[in-house]
């Protein structure tokens, strides 16, 4: 929690800087609201980033002179280099009631859901990358690719294969490219996937993690048909998504989306995901 921490020990009295909050924890800490408020898993994150500066983070990363660069470019001028205390009702995903602007997204979704997610929560973001069912020669598609969380996972597991990587947002495909850079196998693409011009057949496997239901509604089946024009025949699409309905579709949305672009389901199961709350497991199969 890293604006999160600093709110509680500003007391809402000033706006907090970015890097005067990084100069207070030593090092960025997470921070988590599940929903537009305070919660009580909040107030634990809080409680031990608390700790943490007391007496755990001591030391500055490195690391983060380089992320400094990838939170600034493409990032909207009003969002730059100040977290107002009036942001603490903001949840990763946008305000209540407004839409998040991925194109140019605050600096709190950038840094928690670009920086510090994958590492806090990265044995959610393992778990489903060993769900796909990898032989290591698959060309794979991931669509709204984020910070590269899943994709880091993904591409040590295709040697003679390709990852294909795609997000909508220019600071968050910055930072997947970095975090990905080592490998040859992987691009990255950033753009609306109606506009990549993506080549039909293209992929063995597509990967949808936390993505789907973020696309506006009226764009959602062209992106169906489109995902699904780029699976070979017999090729598989492996998704989960949220149906929390603040913040997700029901099952039956997901289900009749992708059945209507072509797909047929092969599996799925509804479940709680810590931190990710009831989501909508699949596998849906294009026939050929």
């Amino acid at each position: 929690m890293l604006y999160l921490s600093a709110h509680f020990l500003t007391a809402e009295r000033s706006p907090i800087s970015l890097l005067s909050a990084m100069e207070i924890t030593g090092r960025a800490q997470p921070y988590w609201v599940v929903h537009s408020r305070v919660d009580a898993g909040g107030l634990v994150v809080a409680g031990l980033t608390v700790f943490r500066w007391l007496g755990v983070c001591r030391s500055r990363s490195p690391r983060w002179k380089t992320v400094i660069p990838c939170l600034t470019r493409g990032v909207a001028p009003e969002s730059r280099g100040v977290l107002r205390p009036a942001d603490r009702h903001v949840t990763l995903r946008a305000r209540k009631g407004a839409a998040m602007d991925f194109v140019s997204p605050p600096y709190t979704f950038v840094l928690v859901d670009g920086i510090v997610a994958p590492r806090l929560f990265g044995a959610i973001y393992r778990r489903f990358a060993a769900s796909v069912e990898l032989n290591g020669d698959e060309d794979v598609l991931e669509f709204g690719c984020g910070s590269g969380g899943i994709a880091e996972r993904l591409a040590p597991r295709l040697p003679n294969g390709s990852l294909t990587c795609v997000d909508i947002s220019p600071p968050m495909v910055r930072i997947a490219t970095r975090r990905l850079k080592r490998y040859d196998n992987v691009r990255c693409l950033v753009g609306r996937i109606s506009e990549l011009a993506l080549a039909e057949n293209a992929f063995d496997c597509i990967v949808i993690h936390n993505a789907l239901h973020d696309v506006t509604e009226s764009e959602r089946p062209e992106t169906a048909e489109i995902l699904a024009l780029t699976l070979r025949p017999g090729g598989t699409l492996y998704l989960r998504e949220p149906t929390d309905p603040s913040h997700g579709m029901p099952p039956d949305s997901y289900r009749a989306l992708l059945t209507a672009a072509g797909l047929t389901e092969a599996r799925s199961s509804e479940k709680r995901v810590f931190i990710l709350g009831s989501v909508f497991d699949a596998t849906f199969v294009k026939p050929g």
